[in-house]
């Protein structure tokens, strides 16, 4: 593993690269700010190196509270969007910060793409960053510990995550990165195929109203493979407020085995 200082936080945290370099030569890039994927190099068919997700060469632009992306970074407490900012448990209404219009975003103005994450394991094909967060930070209650393993060999990689809270506490981890498998250019051309029947519609502030809706005369019917452009484009203008399709999709195999979800190609490929 190869490690690259990549700049001081806003608190005086170091922040370093982490990279991860597989026999082919792929490799996965992660900082221990937000455990994010800043790069991830593959090896296409035709020998040609490309990095498939989008990431920034620096940390100021990460550390951006004007153009938050969360490009790669771990999403929490509650990735996407709690409505209204608030949520009741046992009786109690929380209360947290509108950061995306009238609504709660990603855990809050300083979700878990903003943390400092320890590197606390790492081998030649793996490496676990790991965080805290204590009772009343952005207003959920309970502490929570949290751990993000990347596994990464023969250019396939696994991530996995682990959360224990000392209170009950809604907890929906992901990680947000944006993947171009051309290396360049735009996505309209790409290719998907998702293993699903249903969605969830979202209205125009991009919140899923929790209606859960058959994809069939819909754009978001990708069982069969198809170019996603006309799905995009045919779906920006009937809600001219979207930026992408930005949707709950159900994946169609039983929830309690691991299965494959859907199926994602380059435009040239």
């Amino acid at each position: 593993m190869e490690k690259q200082y990549f700049g001081t936080d806003k608190n005086g945290n170091e922040i370093f690269k982490y990279t991860l370099t597989d026999e082919k030569g792929n490799s996965l890039s992660v900082l221990n700010y937000g455990a994010t994927i800043q790069s991830l190099i593959i090896t296409d068919k035709n020998g040609v190196k490309k990095d498939v997700v989008l990431g920034f060469d620096n940390l100021p632009q990460y550390e951006s509270t004007e153009n938050r992306t969360c490009f790669g970074a771990v999403c929490g407490r509650v990735a996407n969007r709690i409505a209204n900012g608030e949520f009741w448990i046992e009786g109690e209404k929380y209360t947290l910060a509108k950061n995306n219009g009238p609504h709660c975003l990603h855990g809050g103005t300083d979700g878990f793409d903003k943390k400092f994450f320890d590197l606390t394991d790492a081998e030649e094909d793996y490496m676990t960053f790991s965080t805290f967060s204590m009772d009343g930070e952005e207003n959920f209650p309970g502490n929570l510990s949290l751990s993000v393993k990347y596994t990464f060999k023969n250019g396939l990689l696994m991530i996995e995550y682990l959360a224990t809270t000392t209170a009950t506490c809604p907890v929906n981890i992901t990680n947000h990165s944006y993947f171009n498998l051309d290396g360049k250019g735009d996505i309209l051309g790409h290719k998907l195929q998702l293993n699903s029947s249903f969605y969830i519609p979202v209205d125009d502030t991009t919140l899923a109203t929790g209606i859960v809706t058959a994809v069939d005369g819909t754009e978001f019917d990708f069982r069969q493979e198809k170019v996603m452009g006309p799905a995009i484009l045919s779906w920006a203008g009937k809600q001219p407020s979207a930026k992408g399709i930005d949707h709950h999709f159900f994946c169609d195999s039983a929830i309690s085995e691991y299965r494959k979800f859907g199926t994602l190609t380059a435009s040239d490929d």
